[in-house]
């Protein structure tokens, strides 16, 4: 039967409807997609930027080792700490962050694009201390001592030559007797003279999985993060 005209133009009008109703629903998940994707994109760059990136990684390790040598074992006192606030230092989180400014025992971030002939050692490599007799893995180092006036003038006095040497921060195997006798995880700021290598040897410590990835068996393999600060390693 034919169509009127009247039916004519319904039909039309409905099915020019679907189209048109296709393309709405299609900008609005388009719309509802790119939000989506912004806040996806947004969420990602957060765990880029904070869990991802080697500069993060660097900053919660420099902060687990600057809180841990609020608490380091002087190399010529091994039962006393030499992080103890002084009586005209600020509170202990102002005096770690101010140790973190000035580089102390070898927080420094700067790369040590130089690496002198007379360096015996290397980040990741277990050493002993000679005197003390406690062994620990070497997490970095300074050409020479970077540390206060108080805490170079305890340990060496007016040695001049001393203050001059590489020094190396150093992880204490948490079950040495040093950390056993001060209930805590020990690291130790030390001259190169005062150490050996003590090859083929592991350490236990809480915070070795953030300057470490793994022992080959010989070493120490740093993080990406701390090979970067010592490219010549």
């Amino acid at each position: 039967m034919p169509l009127t005209y009247r039916e004519a133009v319904q039909i039309g009008l409905l099915l020019a409807c679907v189209p048109l109703q296709y393309m709405l629903s299609m900008n609005m998940e388009l719309e509802q997609s790119s939000a989506i994707g912004r806040i996806l994109s947004a969420d990602f760059q957060y765990f880029k930027d904070n869990w991802l990136s080697t500069e993060a990684w660097a900053q919660a390790a420099l902060e687990s080792l600057n809180f841990i040598f609020s608490g380091v074992v002087p190399v010529s006192s091994p039962n006393t700490y030499y992080g103890t606030v002084a009586e005209n230092e600020s509170p202990a989180y102002e005096v770690l962050r101010f140790r973190q400014e000035r580089g102390y025992f070898a927080s420094s971030r700067n790369i040590r694009w130089k690496r002198p002939s007379h360096m015996q050692f290397r980040i990741g490599q277990v050493v002993k201390h000679r005197n003390e007799g406690y062994t620990g893995v070497i997490i970095g180092w300074d050409l020479k001592a970077r540390a206060s006036e108080t805490w170079l003038f305890r340990e060496y006095g007016d040695l001049q030559a001393l203050r001059n040497w590489p020094h190396y921060a150093i992880l204490v195997d948490e079950r040495d007797p040093i950390s056993t006798a001060t209930m805590a995880p020990e690291a130790t700021y030390v001259v190169q003279q005062e150490l050996e290598l003590m090859p083929n040897t592991e350490v236990q410590h809480s915070i070795l999985e953030n300057f470490f990835v793994a022992y080959d068996g010989g070493q120490y393999i740093a993080q990406d993060w701390l090979k970067s600060l010592y490219p010549k390693d």
